[in-house]
């Protein structure tokens, strides 16, 4: 298996994990654990305040899924065909998403002392999108003689 073809499959394991997240925050049915506890509220809202939610959840869940689904179409085509700009977009827009997300979820661990699954998720996507991006480098010796 090539390096490409590694860094094909590590940039789609953090895609399908910006799925997995949009999925749950779209389907969610109660307020978010670690939400609930930075707001110090009971995660069973009343169903005028857990509209409120909801409608922002899926908000966030429809801006994770078309930002996954615009960055697999980049992994599917663009990668594919070893576009020098395909490599540096999928590490970009999945690199600042997970570390939007970890900074975020670091203030809140700093503030509440309460650190959710989430932290470790957006950590691994982080880990494995630089291992895609250097993995994913053409290197001189092998573009200049043609080889894939």
């Amino acid at each position: 298996m090539s390096r490409h073809a590694i860094a094909a499959i590590l940039y789609g394991v953090v895609l399908a994990l910006l799925m997995v997240f949009s999925f749950d925050y779209f389907f969610a049915t109660t307020l978010q654990p670690h939400h609930a506890a930075a707001l110090n509220l009971d995660p069973m809202l009343p169903p005028g305040e857990w509209a409120v939610f909801r409608g922002l959840y899926r908000s966030i869940a429809s801006g994770q899924f078309v930002l996954a689904a615009v960055l697999l179409a980049v992994l599917f085509v663009p990668f594919r065909r070893r576009e020098p700009w395909a490599r540096t977009v999928l590490s970009l827009g999945s690199a600042s998403y997970a570390g939007l997300v970890l900074f975020t979820l670091l203030q809140f661990r700093a503030a509440t002392g309460i650190t959710p699954s989430a932290v470790y998720a957006a950590a691994l996507a982080l880990l494995l999108v630089g291992a895609a991006h250097i993995l994913g480098s053409e290197r001189r010796a092998d573009v200049s003689a043609g080889h894939p």
